[in-house]
């Protein structure tokens, strides 16, 4: 019997735009990315028990880690929010961030230490492209990044077979000096059908 060769695409695939975050720090299977609970459970109990509720290590587990593609320095207090990419000597191979207008979560987010509501976009390298149907949720790493008590991440649903940018959207919770480093998980992507 003679079976007919099919092409067979993917339903989703990252593509880095600026070709230098790729080598480094490529976007991963989340099920290859440990949460960051296990180190710190284990200590404590002897064992890591996270995995024992299957709802969570289901989710942490579900999609891809999106890592920074470069070190992200975030300090906010009650004169201001700034922030940068790189290290003050080196700088940057990728786009700046740049402020977006905070109307845009008033009421979402109440920072605390009268910390001005200011929200950052961080324009990512990573461009993702999906099949007809497929639409991704792009989250925070939850289970997998340390910097989320001081920063929310502003998630959204994102159709990625028309729309292909990838953009971390964020803003400081309270007064905070955040340094994500390369290669730290950063974004959440769990794909779906529509």
């Amino acid at each position: 019997v003679m079976w007919p060769f099919k092409k067979r695409e993917l339903d989703i695939e990252f593509v880095d735009s600026t070709y230098k975050a790729f080598m480094r720090n490529p976007v991963m299977r989340a099920s290859d990315v440990k949460p960051r609970c296990y180190a710190p459970q284990k200590e404590k109990f002897g064992k890591v028990r996270f995995p024992h509720c299957p709802s969570m290590i289901d989710y942490a587990r579900m999609g891809y880690i999106i890592p920074a593609w470069a070190d992200m320095h975030i300090l906010a207090n009650k004169a201001g929010v700034s922030y940068r990419l790189g290290s003050k000597e080196r700088g940057s191979p990728f786009a700046a961030g740049r402020p977006m207008d905070a109307n845009i979560i008033e009421g979402v987010l109440d920072p605390e230490d009268d910390v001005p509501l200011t929200v950052i976009h961080f324009g990512s390298p990573w461009n993702i492209f999906a099949a007809k149907g497929v639409s991704a949720l792009l989250m925070p790493a939850t289970y997998h990044s340390d910097f989320l008590d001081d920063l929310i991440i502003l998630p959204g649903a994102v159709d990625y077979h028309k729309f292909h940018t990838v953009a971390m959207i964020c803003a400081p919770r309270r007064a905070c000096d955040i340094h994500i480093r390369a290669g730290d998980p950063l974004l959440h992507v769990i794909p779906f059908r529509t």
